[in-house]
This record gives structure tokens, sequence and C-alpha cells, in this order.
């Protein structure tokens, strides 16, 4: 088949990463895949090595790019149009449709109380899909509650897919060449700084613990708009000098791996990315107590904290007291997700298409 995918950026978010895994998959079952985005990022290395078709646009007005979009299905004629994120989810699926092309709505997560009207346009324009893809099992009953009737029957899960075989190859990061001391008790954070992760329970967790344990460290991984924020809070707390703020990093599986303790304090998530490379990287979990959490890690994989700050602080303060503990969680957790490769998403996704085409014929 020749699939062609359109995403806003190819930046460092979850969505651009199962984006370039599933591109590449499909590319090695022997697909030609395009790939067209509005901006580079850390992914584009990633398509070019597998042999994916990139093609770079930029960002116009919506109905300059409507017909930008349009143009560029036109010449690249796809069997099949799959769409990713907000802005390409919107114009890129009216564009598929005004072309006539079988269309695949990839939907990451889905906030109803945060995105009030927005969520109503959203399920408008995803009501003229072809199929509506979540990768969790939350986000694909919201969506068969919004579409309802027979067009819920396109609504299907595929869970992500994790770089196996690599992540395993990955070295455990060293603390000195951080500079860390060696015993440092490293409690980490990745994601983007961004209201859905919560950051107003991250930030007096982490105090509450680096202030009562003089070994503990916070690595901040990610960018957002409340990074300025974030750093003020530590900052103001007295503990500036223990807390890194890394921005995106290429290694972040590296320092999974010498991490004491993952912490994720959303509110909402998808399938969350992060959480589930730390269980394949064997790293204790803290996560808040979401269905999105407890749908990919099983109760005795990780430690559960509702949204309070005293409750975050000391589910991290416990794993920090009982690695013995902490390590048995983290294999339990790591052999949930061991099935998850690359090649299944590709599968996956392919059975999807072939089945929309052969609906439409």
């Amino acid at each position: 088949m020749r699939i062609l995918h359109l995403i806003d950026s190819l930046g460092g978010g979850g969505a651009e990463r199962q984006l370039a895994y599933l591109a590449g998959g499909l590319v090695e079952r022997g697909h030609e895949v395009h790939v067209l985005s509005l901006d580079g990022g850390p992914h584009r290395a990633r398509l070019v090595e597998k042999g994916v078709v990139l093609h770079l646009g930029r960002l116009r007005p919506r109905l300059l790019l409507l017909g930008d979009l349009s143009r560029a299905i036109a010449r690249v004629d796809p069997e099949v149009v799959q769409t990713w994120l907000e802005l390409m989810n919107a114009v890129g699926g009216c564009a598929a449709r005004l072309g006539r092309r079988p269309w695949i709505y990839s939907e990451r997560n889905l906030p109803e109380k945060e995105l009030g009207w927005r969520a109503t346009v959203r399920h408008l324009i995803a009501g003229g899909a072809d199929a509506v893809v979540a990768n969790s099992e939350s986000g694909a009953r919201s969506w068969r509650t919004a579409l309802g009737g027979a067009r819920a029957k396109r609504v299907t899960v595929i869970p992500n897919a994790l770089a196996l075989d690599e992540l395993d190859r990955a070295p455990p990061a060293r603390p000195e060449a951080l500079g860390l001391l060696p015993d440092a008790e490293v409690v980490l954070f990745a994601g983007r700084l961004v209201p859905q992760k919560n950051l107003a329970l991250l930030a007096p967790a982490l105090l509450r613990v680096l202030a009562r344990r003089p070994r503990a460290v916070a690595l901040v991984c990610g960018e957002g708009e409340l990074e300025k924020w974030l750093k003020s809070e530590l900052s103001r707390g007295g503990v500036a000098d223990r807390c890194r703020f890394f921005g995106y990093r290429a290694d972040l599986w590296s320092l999974m791996k010498l991490a004491s303790v993952l912490v994720s304090t959303s509110r909402y998530e998808g399938r969350p990315n992060v959480v589930a490379e730390a269980m394949a990287c064997g790293c204790p979990l803290a996560l808040s107590d979401i269905p999105e959490h407890h749908e990919l890690v099983p109760k005795d994989a990780a430690l559960f904290f509702p949204d309070d700050e005293t409750a975050a602080a000391n589910a991290i303060a416990q794993i920090l007291d009982d690695p013995a503990g902490a390590k048995r969680r983290a294999e339990r957790a790591a052999e949930r997700v061991r099935g998850h490769s690359i090649d299944r998403l590709a599968r996956e996704y392919e059975a999807i298409y072939r089945a929309v085409l052969a609906a439409r014929s």
C-alpha cells in the first residue's frame, strides 16, 4: 500500500514517536510510506533512516493549509491517509475527505472535561473518518459514546509500541556524567510541561521529598509552556541546586535505568509512552491514580497516589525507602510490556487499513 501520514511536527512528544515507529515498521513490511509534517524535530532522522518519504511543509492559516494538504494528497496519491494530533486531525482530515481518500483518525487522548466545546468539534470531524484508532480502552470508550450508533463501530484500540531491542541496548546513565553523586536518589519526571501533566501537584511533592532527603535529586526532562513556572516553584523551595532541567533528551532510556523512581502526576493520558518505557527499563513507578495508568500498569507493579501532594510525596519516599520492594514491582511491570513491539504495531495498523479499503470497495 501507499500510505500518507499527516502530523503537525516531528517533535519530541509521544504521538510523534509512535508515528516514527509505525512508519518505519510499515516500510519494513513492504509498504510505501510518506509523512508530511509542518515542522522538523528529533524523529526526522529515524524516518529518513527507515526509508520513509518525508515531506516538510509550513504552517499557514487553516484555509490555505487545507489547500496545501489537498494538493499534497493529490500528488502522493495514497490509498490511505492517517492523521495525527489536533491540527492535522482537523485540517488534514478535511483534506482527506475532500480528496475522497480512506482516512484514519489517530486519537491520543480525549480529555472531555478539559476541552469542552473543542471536544464537540473533534467529535464532529472524526465522525467522517473511516476509522478512529485510540491507544487506550478509556479513550476508545469515550469515542464510542461520543460518536454513537453505527459510527461507534469504527473505533478500535491499538496500544502504543516500544522499540524493545533499542531500549534493551541503552546503557544506564552514569551519575558522574550528570554531575551527581554515586549514591544520589534520582527522582525522574519526563513529559511535556503543560497543564495536563498536573505540575501543580508535581512541584510541591518534589519539594517535600527533596527537603526531607538530602541525597535526593530531581531530574526534569521535557519542554512546554510551564517550564518557567516549574523552575520558579522549585527555586522558591530552596532546592534549586538539586533540580536539573534537561529539556528533550535523546538518552531518556538511560536516565530511566539510572533513576530510583519515575513519577507521573498526570490528570489524564492516552497511553502514556513515558510510563511504558520506564516499565520496560525496570524503573520503579509512582503514578497518579487515573484510569489510563491503571489500564497500563498492574496494581502490584507501581505505587499509585491521589491528587494530593502529601500522598504523592509519600509514594515517592516509600519507593526510595524500600529499594527491594520497588525492584520487585518494577520487574512485574517490565513483564507487562514485553510484547509491545513495533512489528506488532505495524501489523495491527495494516489490518485496519485493509479493513477500511475492503469496506470502501
